[in-house]
């Protein structure tokens, strides 16, 4: 179950997954202070609540994935892998938080729209899970 989930991660269409991050990112990095403000302000609103209300559940969800591993690690499976890639998941899931407390204060402070600063962020959480999910296809 947990290399499938691996799976899923690195290597879905490219909407999702790891993939599908990159391509936001992308997406995010060519809005600035000229974009529409209503546009990009419902955009990363949505995000924010796709991200930690509605959808996966962003940071929350990767702190209870971090604890299931950690979890996985008392039957002996591979430990260090699985405690690598908790750790990383942790790591995700304070980056995504930060993320969406970056995504408010831009939506705050629209005049000062800075999109290559929360897709810096968006690519950010991309390589820690791409490291995390390669460590667990592994196993």
């Amino acid at each position: 179950a947990i290399r499938k989930n691996a799976k899923k991660m690195l290597s879905p269409f490219p909407y999702a997954g790891v993939k599908g991050m990159q391509k936001l990112a992308k997406k995010i990095a060519t809005f600035d202070k000229d974009s529409n403000p209503r546009y990009v302000i419902n955009y990363l609103t949505h995000l924010v609540r796709m991200q930690e209300e509605i959808g996966t559940g962003g940071g929350g969800f990767r702190y209870l994935y971090a604890a299931f591993l950690n979890e996985a690690k008392h039957y002996a499976i591979d430990n260090d892998k699985l405690e690598q890639a908790s750790q990383l998941l942790t790591q995700s899931g304070d980056t995504l938080r930060e993320l969406a407390l970056l995504c408010v204060q831009q939506c705050k402070h629209i005049d000062k729209l800075d999109g290559v600063e929360i897709a810096k962020r968006i690519q950010e959480v991309a390589g820690i899970e791409k490291e995390a999910f390669t460590l667990l296809k592994s196993i």
